[in-house]
């Protein structure tokens, strides 16, 4: 995430026509007399220009006691400065006109680790939560390596830290590192991990109760019903795609109060038109329409 903001300073009691004077707190204003210029030329980047107001007419320098003056918003336009009037304070403000950047890491995924794969130069691993307004996703694969900073509920531990410190049923949040690859669930390599113990302020969050990946209508059933498709919106997976349903999907009458009734023939209780809400295992095949596999699948009457 990147928040921009301009540098800025404070220029008080300017002012170009009237000279002033102070005496203690109090402010003295000064008359002078002032004789416009317009035989001086104005160059910028030894280029001849005219200055110009808010209404389009041509601003003549002045001459006050042998000095030069120009409006200060008109030069401040020309360069490139941003200014800004402060009447309560009566204070001209002038900005730099240049944006600094401020990277600040954005937590990627935030959920129970499972899925664990340990290999030579590294762990990867399945992160599943749910979508927070601080986290970019609700799913995504996890690779930590040597180059990853590892927290344990915030401390720094990765001097100290082995892969098998990570394990399944852990409850991890991650910031991701360079570019995380279009697949569902995603995949991206770990800048920081932050392992979480079950003593911390952390989120409280259910493996078996979550929100469905595929919801919305079934269009076609195939297969006697072992292949469903659906039209899925406003949820995860969104679009058409082909389910596979099998013998190890579980069957619920709802999946967010997750009560299973366990398995049935699926060709005798899908109908088209029935409304589906689905939990995929493993990934979606990247095709039109998508496909995947159903770890459990809650049907509702049409609606």
């Amino acid at each position: 995430m990147k928040i921009r903001f301009a540098k800025a300073v404070s220029v008080c009691g300017m002012v170009v026509i009237a000279g002033l004077s102070t005496v203690g707190a109090t402010t003295v204003y000064n008359n002078v007399n002032a004789t416009l210029r317009p035989d001086i030329t104005l160059k910028y980047n030894n280029e001849a220009i005219e200055l110009k107001d808010s209404n389009g007419e041509v601003i003549t320098p002045i001459k006050i006691n042998g000095r030069t003056y120009l409006p200060i918003r008109a030069i401040a336009n020309l360069t490139g400065l941003n200014i800004d009037w402060d009447h309560e304070n009566q204070t001209i403000l002038i900005g730099s006109g240049e944006e600094e950047v401020v990277e600040k890491d954005e937590i990627g995924v935030r959920g129970v680790v499972s899925n664990l794969v340990k290999g030579k130069d590294g762990v990867t691993f399945l992160v599943e939560g749910k979508l927070e307004k601080d986290t970019m996703l609700s799913i995504a694969y996890v690779t930590v390596n040597i180059e990853t900073t590892v927290m344990k509920d915030g401390v720094d531990i990765t001097k100290d830290f082995g892969y098998s410190e990570i394990k399944e049923g852990d409850i991890v949040e991650a910031v991701f590192k360079g570019a995380i690859a279009k697949s569902y669930p995603a995949q991206a390599m770990a800048k920081e991990i932050n392992i979480i113990s079950e003593t911390a302020n952390a989120p409280v969050i259910n493996r078996r109760v979550k929100e469905s990946d595929v919801a919305g209508e079934i269009l076609e059933i195939e297969e006697a019903g072992k292949r469903i498709l659906v039209e899925s919106k406003d949820t995860i997976v969104n679009g058409l795609i082909w389910v596979t349903i099998n013998e190890k999907t579980n069957f619920f009458e709802n999946i967010s109060e997750d009560i299973a009734i366990g398995y049935r023939n699926v060709s005798r209780e899908f109908e088209v038109g029935n409304h589906v809400e689905i939990i995929i295992a493993g990934g979606v095949k990247e095709s039109y329409p998508m496909q995947a596999t159903a770890d459990a699948v809650a049907v509702n009457e049409k609606k």
